[in-house]
């Protein structure tokens, strides 16, 4: 099994805290509550902890203000976001209002090429994006961008996941198994 795993790839140790897409303010708190100790990043409704050895006692402080924890490990990490508008509030005795709908040509212009830009079918309204990069920080400000210059009233919420899950899980149970070993 572990000669078919190739050589190790390369590391670069994350923390990924994440708290409901409508909880920014929770997000900057964390982040103000830890005095600049790790260095990080405040996406909207996440944190982002970058090359940070000590993931565990962050992990603990998150969990205690009711965040979500991922630990990421690869290099490459794909971030996401989603991207769209609520609908209108129905008037009594008047016509129902249009679903706006996310400008996915300024979308593209707003992140550039390197990203996946998709329509769910199921609604109009909801859009996806996904970058896979070796530097977060800066995707995730494009994607902030990119739901300021779709105008008012978009909402947004974004998220950071391996590229490759299964092989950090794998990577992870191998330094286990060795460590048991001695």
């Amino acid at each position: 099994m572990i000669q078919r795993l190739g050589h190790a790839p390369e590391r670069k140790p994350r923390l990924l805290v994440s708290f409901w897409y409508n909880q920014a303010a929770k997000a900057e708190a964390f982040a103000e509550s830890l005095g600049g100790t790790w260095p990080f990043l405040v996406s909207h409704n996440i944190v982002l902890f970058d090359e940070v050895e000590r993931r565990k006692r962050i992990a603990v402080l998150a969990y205690r203000r009711g965040a979500q924890v991922s630990m990421l490990e690869g290099l490459n990490v794909v971030c996401k976001g989603q991207y769209w508008f609520d609908k209108p509030p129905r008037q009594r005795g008047a016509p129902k209002g249009e679903q706006r709908e996310v400008d996915t040509h300024r979308l593209r212009l707003a992140l550039g090429t390197q990203a996946s830009i998709e329509a769910h079918p199921s609604s109009r309204s909801v859009t996806t994006t996904s970058i896979t990069t070796d530097d977060p920080r800066a995707a995730l400000h494009a994607m902030r961008r990119a739901a300021e210059a779709q105008g008012i009233g978009c909402m947004f919420s974004n998220w950071v996941e391996e590229e490759e899950p299964l092989r950090w899980a794998i990577e992870r149970l191998i330094a286990e198994g060795r460590a048991l070993r001695g």
